[in-house]
């Protein structure tokens, strides 16, 4: 016998040594049912970008492929996130998958690329279209996008995006999209989420200049801040309290202007008149300041307390060209279009969403600018208490076309940080 095959060979036996008592041996294994099928069993895989798409006519033609729906993993999740949970986790049990279309894996070489390298981490798992020929292996595997958070280093896998067919983004600004985002250059930017501390501005200066910090670190050359971050949402205080107000000069504001990061900051703003505003102040890495903008669409109980402004917010930064909205602006589609008519490749969008419904609409009016108007939009949103409501996170930046880039999660104060352009 072959000393390797030895071992391999080895038929159990019960333990019987001269002069020991009796004990039982290794038990012999179970036969095998010779009613259960012996065929491998094949497993399909479904993907669609949004949660508002089907996948019934995928699974339909996989079915009819010879594929069981109980073997079809699905997902509703988009490409560029760089994780497929249920992808990953049906590789590893299969010798052979099954997809409708090529494009369920990847849209161009580089999302190829990706599956591809999850096929070889699932010891090359073969994967065929169901509508046509086996797809061929890349040799390179594409990077994930760039999530930091500052609480966990290391990426972090972003969740899908949501966007309604009957919504205000729909129809009469598509056109305004059609225009491409070729020749103007790349940058990171981040979006940073916290918990405000009621009504005390140097508290929250003090948190919003360490987000501030980390994101430079991480290469970032923009952050983005919450809707009245100064101050949180604390609209009866700020309106009895006009030393909550600030300039863009204040004093205060130091920390920020001096953090060598450029820095989108929401607050209570002085006005001149009785009433403040709700301003965005754009400070260069210089601290220089850049713009102003006041949001326009004051929401209910906020036209009590507060000036709406007039004007459009823009501005030109590493060239790159920007819009400014805050919060209720962006469910008026004609604001965010005008700043895609002006030339803009990025909206920014300082906001407060709470859990319940505000989740929802989150999920379906951002990535309905990035869809309709073919921008970049990035939203920076509280989590934690913020005034009468409880900030659902998810902090995110959506490609041109409406694809989720990154998304933080619903409880930390955290950085998301992507490359726009």
């Amino acid at each position: 016998m072959v000393h390797r095959l030895k071992k391999a060979l080895r038929v159990p036996t019960a333990g019987r040594d001269p002069g020991r008592p009796w004990r039982p041996g290794t038990p012999l294994p179970t036969p095998i049912d010779p009613d259960l099928p012996s065929a491998d069993i094949r497993i399909g895989y479904a993907r669609c970008s949004t949660l508002g798409q089907e996948l019934d006519s995928q699974l339909d033609a996989l079915s009819k492929h010879g594929i069981p729906r109980q073997t079809i993993f699905g997902e509703k999740i988009s490409t560029p996130v760089g994780a497929r949970p249920k992808f990953e986790q049906a590789l590893p049990t299969a010798r052979e998958a099954t997809v409708n279309e090529m494009k369920r894996l990847g849209r161009d070489a580089a999302e190829l690329a990706l599956a591809e390298h999850a096929k070889r981490e699932a010891h090359s798992a073969a994967v065929e279209q169901a509508q046509g020929t086996p797809i061929a292996s890349t040799p390179s595997c594409a990077s994930q996008p760039h999530v930091q958070d500052p609480a966990r280093a290391g990426p972090k896998a972003p969740s899908t995006r949501a966007r309604s067919d009957h919504g205000p983004w729909q129809g009469s600004c598509r056109e305004m999209g059609e225009r491409g985002v070729a020749g103007w250059n790349s940058m990171k930017i981040a979006a940073g989420q916290f918990t405000c501390v009621p009504a005390d501005v140097a508290a929250n200066v003090r948190q919003m200049t360490v987000l501030a910090g980390q994101a430079g670190a991480h290469g970032a050359e923009l952050v983005v801040f919450p809707e009245l971050a100064l101050t949180g949402y604390e609209l009866e205080t700020v309106l009895a309290d006009p030393g909550l107000w600030v300039t863009p000069e204040d004093p205060r504001l130091d920390a920020i202007r001096e953090s060598g990061t450029a820095t989108v900051v929401n607050c209570v703003a002085a006005t001149g008149g009785p009433l403040p505003a709700i301003e965005t102040l754009v400070f260069g890495a210089d601290g220089a300041l850049l713009t102003t903008y006041r949001k326009q669409h004051l929401f209910e109980h906020e036209e009590a307390v507060f000036t709406a402004g007039q004007h459009d917010g823009r501005f030109e930064f590493g060239g790159v060209r920007f819009a400014l909205a805050t919060c209720y602006d962006n469910h008026f589609p004609d604001l965010a279009a005008r700043g895609s008519a002006d030339g803009c490749q990025v909206h920014l969008a300082s906001s407060l969403y709470g859990t319940g419904g505000g989740v929802a609409e989150l999920a379906v009016i951002y990535p309905g600018i990035a869809e309709t108007l073919n921008m970049h939009v990035v939203l920076a949103n509280h989590v934690g208490p913020a005034g009468p409501w409880t900030g659902c996170g998810r902090s995110s930046v959506w490609a041109p076309g409406g694809d989720l880039l990154t998304e933080a999660d619903t409880q930390t104060a955290m950085l998301v940080v992507a490359d726009v352009g």
